[in-house]
């Protein structure tokens, strides 16, 4: 499945959140979508599930008007995975993870055989079978994160959106998460993954789009993407570059010197 958004805008009361943005989503590849606070990268996710109408534009999904396609054939091929508080109620974790085979069953039905299997392939890939009886008011932040992952995975759909996946993962556990999402996209999955940290991004995605301000800032693969006039324009800081084992990386180390304004008036 592949799924392009044309020239999509969305407002939120005046304010411009996604400024004509065009993006692609293909098959087997790992996206990152990078920007600072408020860039509209959580916006586009959602306006590309078609959970948040544009304004403007449209997306399509192999060429058909996305929000034309049945909400339960959508929710089958197109996985989605936001930042969302507890489920208010003490789900145990397997629980949780068994609704990501809500698109695949009769309202009310009892899960088949093929939803155990992929409910325990899901919580295998993200290393919380031992978690399956824990509360969800007992999981710890980081704990919490790998189980709504392994519910995305549980669709298994043809594309998964995951924004900020790894934002309460301890160190090994986010290259754990992105090594996951790599291989996801591997076997033919399209993955789109929101990110803040710029080291992880270069080093495991195929492509990256940068958003500012609700516009493309740049797109391409990670060292076309995150150059260091990209980085000193959008982020305002400057990185140490470097190779380990063969790989090209990137580490944020300092602000860079702003002659004229501080960066957060900058941006105003």
């Amino acid at each position: 499945m592949r799924i392009v958004g044309q020239t999509l805008t969305v407002r939120y009361g005046s304010r411009k959140v996604l400024d004509r943005v065009g993006l692609a989503i293909e098959p087997g590849e790992l996206l990152g979508l990078v920007g600072p606070n408020g860039a509209g990268k959580t916006t586009l996710l959602r306006a590309l599930a078609g959970l948040t109408p544009p304004d403007a534009g449209r997306v399509l999904a192999d060429g058909h008007d996305l929000a034309a396609m049945p909400a339960e054939t959508r929710a089958r091929r197109v996985a989605c995975l936001f930042q969302a508080p507890m489920a208010g109620w003490p789900l145990l974790a397997e629980e949780i993870v068994a609704l990501g085979r809500l698109p695949h069953r009769h309202p009310f039905g009892r899960l088949a055989q093929a939803d155990h299997a992929a409910i325990e392939r899901a919580m295998g890939a993200t290393d919380t079978l031992h978690l399956r009886g824990r509360r969800d008011t007992a999981l710890s932040a980081g704990e919490r994160m790998r189980v709504l992952l392994a519910r995305a995975l549980a669709v298994e759909a043809e594309i998964l959106l995951a924004d900020e996946p790894i934002a309460a993962l301890d160190p090994g556990q986010a290259l754990d998460a992105m090594a996951l999402l790599r291989r996801l996209a591997r076997g033919g999955t399209g993955v789109v993954v929101v990110l803040h940290d710029l080291t992880l991004a270069a080093r495991f995605c195929d492509r990256i789009v940068v958003l500012d301000r609700g516009c493309v800032a740049a797109e391409g693969a990670p060292a076309v993407a995150l150059t260091d006039a990209v980085l000193r324009d959008v982020f305002d800081i400057e990185v140490v570059r470097g190779h380990a084992d063969g790989d090209a990386y990137l580490v944020p180390w300092v602000r860079s010197p702003l002659p004229h304004a501080p960066p957060m008036e900058r941006r105003r």
